[in-house]
């Protein structure tokens, strides 16, 4: 559970505008360190300013896919990504940091790419996805793919084109047999 701290802590609506201490900004970065590690597939945007109703937004199209989503101070996701090991660029922005991470390997990047998509200012930093760290064009990629659905059917309808097209032949040369033994048998 997130300690009381001075940043909005959107899951209960309580603000508290006092400095954080050392011991209170540690358990943020290894809470959140702690969460960011089970999680499949990471992604993290840069954003000038994310209203109420974009975060409710974000939030709930995560929920869904049972993701979380966090808006973090800069200073202590730079932490968070050092305790990680990942790389600093992660963290290098002038601006505010969302990360959201799920178990679904894609509602992230998807949730967070239609963010950035539609807001000015708003800009994919990259990701993780089980364990492989995506630059901003990777993750922006990986967003685009198709749902696993669509996938599976584009991938069957593949396999099935040869197919097809084999049982084609064979279904013209059996149509073709009884016309050559009705004229072998004219003969």
């Amino acid at each position: 559970e997130w300690p009381s701290v001075s940043f909005c802590d959107c899951n209960t609506f309580s603000f508290i505008f006092m400095p954080l201490k050392r011991t209170e900004k540690q358990q943020i970065v290894d809470a959140l360190a702690a969460e960011l590690a089970k999680g499949a597939s990471v992604a993290v945007v840069s954003f000038q300013a994310l209203t109420m109703k974009d975060s409710a937004a974000l939030r709930q199209s995560l929920r869904g896919a049972h993701g979380s989503l966090q808006v973090v101070p800069k200073r202590l996701f730079a932490r968070v990504v050092a305790a990680l090991g990942w790389p600093a660029s992660l963290a290098e922005t002038g601006d505010s940091v969302a990360v959201a991470w799920s178990s679904d390997l894609v509602a992230p990047a998807k949730s967070l790419h239609a963010y950035a998509k539609s807001t000015e200012g708003a800009r994919l930093l990259g990701g993780v996805l089980e364990g492989a760290v995506l630059d901003g064009s990777a993750v922006e990629r990986l967003a685009l793919l198709p749902s696993p659905e669509i996938l599976r059917g584009q991938l069957v309808s593949v396999l099935a084109g040869p197919l097809r097209g084999v049982l084609g032949v064979f279904t013209s040369v059996l149509r073709c047999v009884p016309a050559v033994l009705q004229a072998k048998a004219q003969m």
